[in-house]
């Protein structure tokens, strides 16, 4: 099954078919990407419950395995509908999940989708983000023929925007004070690529 874009997106084509046509493990040089599995909660926890894994996210750091066990079956249930888009990343040969990477808020009327990631903080600086992220932009632009990928961090997040500048991405502009995060008003700023080269 092969889905094409022209000048105007389909507006029939829903993320369901997408992802049922074509969601897959996928592999980088050095990665291999898959999906979860409720055996990943403990190897999860092991970052999730460090408090500089979620700086930059609303969310607080895990307390728990069983927000790790809740994460992934609703991980799953989202794969059984044909709606979730996210990949465990684990590192050469070995199974065990350092990290997640995730496309959603896919619009395929629009071409559209946003890209996410959180890596174990002792695999950050190595280039796995990057890695990671460029695979799915690959991804969905060669197999999603979706035209244009989007990304958001925030202003202080400088290692995420040098993610997002290594995968060529642009930066678009920077949305003011529009996030609260633990009890602060945080910046946004924002990144796109596009399948043709234009920003």
């Amino acid at each position: 099954m092969k889905l094409f874009y022209h000048e105007k997106v389909l507006d029939h084509i829903a993320v369901e078919e997408l992802h049922r046509a074509f969601f897959h493990s996928l592999h980088t040089e050095r990665l291999f990407l898959r999906p979860l599995i409720l055996e990943d909660a403990e190897a999860m926890f092991a970052y999730t419950s460090l408090p500089e894994s979620f700086r930059f996210l609303r969310r607080e750091h895990h307390q728990s395995i069983e927000e790790d066990r809740t994460f992934i079956e609703n991980v799953l249930e989202g794969y059984r509908l044909n709606r979730e888009f996210i990949w465990g990343i684990c590192l050469g040969e070995s199974n065990q999940v350092i990290g997640t990477c995730r496309i959603f808020d896919i619009l395929p009327e629009e071409g559209s989708c946003e890209v996410s990631y959180l890596i174990h903080p002792s695999f950050q600086g190595q280039g796995i983000a990057s890695e990671s992220v460029g695979r799915l932009i690959r991804y969905a632009f060669e197999e999603l023929n979706l035209q244009r990928v989007l990304a958001r961090c925030a202003a202080e997040n400088t290692g995420s925007e040098r993610v997002m500048q290594k995968c060529g991405m642009t930066k678009t502009g920077t949305l003011l004070h529009c996030t609260e995060m633990k009890g602060v008003l945080w910046d946004f700023h924002l990144y796109n690529i596009q399948r043709n080269g234009d920003t």
